[in-house]
């Protein structure tokens, strides 16, 4: 996933991990569409993760039809080790997290737990600020 992050090049890149089952990713999840259509034309890409198990794929497929959700998203299918070391070392697991990419494809945030707008707004725009320094 992360080679795939740095091979895109956009300014900030936001990884979220939810799943249909897990209460928090659902509340948090309306404020990452919105967010990511406000900024997306500023360079900013968003990559959603399900942590769902594969045979629940059609409840994936509702909750992202349901959200309007009309780009590419993917599902987890390593074991959660081997997921978590993609991802990053430093995360524990937990979701929803959030993973947040400088313009290098760096890992400047991780925020495991629900997120609000404001919070993901915040360090958005922190990272842009950066790129046009």
């Amino acid at each position: 996933m992360q080679g795939r992050i740095q091979s895109l090049h956009a300014k900030v890149s936001i990884l979220n991990i939810w799943a249909t089952w897990c209460i928090p990713c659902k509340k948090e999840f309306p404020d990452f569409l919105k967010l990511y259509r406000n900024f997306q034309e500023k360079g900013v890409l968003l990559f959603l993760v399900s942590a769902d198990l594969e045979n629940e794929l059609s409840q994936v497929k509702k909750f992202l039809q349901d959200h309007g959700v009309n780009f590419e998203t993917y599902i987890k299918k390593q074991k959660d080790l081997e997921f978590i070391n993609e991802i990053d070392q430093k995360w524990s697991g937990l979701i929803p997290t959030t993973v947040m990419y400088d313009h290098t494809g760096k890992v400047r945030y991780i925020l495991e737990g629900e997120v609000t707008y404001k919070q993901i707004e915040d360090k958005v725009l922190e990272l842009l600020k950066e790129v046009s320094k």
